[in-house]
């Protein structure tokens, strides 16, 4: 029911500008071209979110139905967590991953990819500007800790994809307020074996 609750709220968002925008402009409430370009440019951003909210619940669903092809590798994780966190769209975000531990992981590099991009996003949404990841390795489990600094939002599919992305991977995650405000995200994958 909360996932149901925060896909709703991440598609009616979206809807209602693109639906009052394009309401004004068919009733000409825009008096002049500049207006009306800016007006089309944010039906087109919004629809945009809408394109990959619909391809986020896609994701959901075949995550869901088991249909993903899962690799699981072993990867060390600063070095694929600062090759995966460069590629992503961290504009206005600044990201420190000083404190993560080099060990190695079990794990499919493209969940992992999406987790973190998803996580990014998220951040991102809900105002946060800056993001720390630090690390722990246990006997047969690595945590990993992502903190940010906006205000501890988001319920929505974003998160979701994380959970199944890494119950896939055989291991979880968690939600709780970071200690200094913001959300962190305690996300724990099983470590890879020697040899």
């Amino acid at each position: 029911q909360e996932l149901i609750a925060g896909m709703s709220h991440d598609l009616k968002s979206p809807l209602t500008t693109i639906r009052a925008y394009t309401e004004a402009l068919l009733e000409g409430v825009a008096p002049d071209e500049p207006t009306r370009q800016r007006y089309l440019q944010t039906i087109y951003a919004r629809e945009t979110d809408l394109e990959a909210l619909v391809n986020r619940l896609f994701e959901l669903a075949k995550l869901g139905a088991s249909e993903y092809p899962m690799h699981l590798k072993a990867l060390p994780l600063q070095e694929t967590l600062h090759h995966i966190l460069n590629a992503c769209d961290h504009e206005g975000i600044s990201v420190d991953c000083d404190a993560v531990i080099d060990c190695t992981v079990l794990a499919d590099r493209e969940l992992l990819q999406r987790v973190l991009n998803n996580l990014v996003d998220n951040s991102r949404k809900y105002g946060a500007n800056a993001l720390s990841f630090s690390s722990v390795c246990e006997e047969d489990t690595v945590t990993l800790w992502m903190e940010d600094n906006g205000p501890g939002a988001g319920s929505g599919l974003g998160l979701a994809v994380v959970k199944k992305s890494m119950q896939q991977m055989g291991g979880n995650v968690r939600a709780e307020n970071a200690p200094g405000g913001g959300l962190r995200i305690v996300m724990q994958l099983p470590m890879a074996k020697e040899g």
